[in-house]
């Protein structure tokens, strides 16, 4: 794997991470939170729309990748990324997280939580 390709891996995996990052604070936190009083179940087309940042960036990087090397290189370095962002950001206490795996078991958010990532992320890079 040559070095232009191992730059692709960390920026599509920081690509994930960043539209995690945008889903969260942006779309669920400005959107959703502010109408959370007045429901008593947030729609399912709610949290497609949520989730749909991270798997338009993981559908694209299956598109791009040139191996399926890189493809689940990119997909591990995210998952792994992802969770350190969701541990960040259920200990400063961010909207949706304060009962998260990541402050009540660290231990099962690091060892299930990133193969469950990572199987996850990996299923929009494949069907790509």
């Amino acid at each position: 794997m040559t070095t232009q390709r191992v730059l692709f891996s960390i920026a599509a995996a920081f690509g994930m991470v960043a539209a995690a990052a945008l889903s969260q604070q942006l779309l669920y936190e400005k959107l959703v939170v502010p109408r959370l009083s007045g429901l008593s179940a947030v729609p399912l087309v709610w949290w497609l729309g949520l989730a749909l940042p991270v798997l338009v960036v993981a559908l694209a990087l299956g598109w791009v990748a040139k191996s399926w090397f890189e493809s689940f290189t990119a997909a591990g370095l995210a998952a792994v990324g992802l969770q350190t962002y969701v541990h960040w950001a259920a200990a400063s206490g961010r909207h949706g997280l304060q009962k998260s795996l990541a402050v009540e078991g660290p231990l099962c958010h690091w060892t299930v939580g990133v193969p469950a990532m990572f199987l996850l992320l990996s299923l929009p890079i494949v069907l790509a």
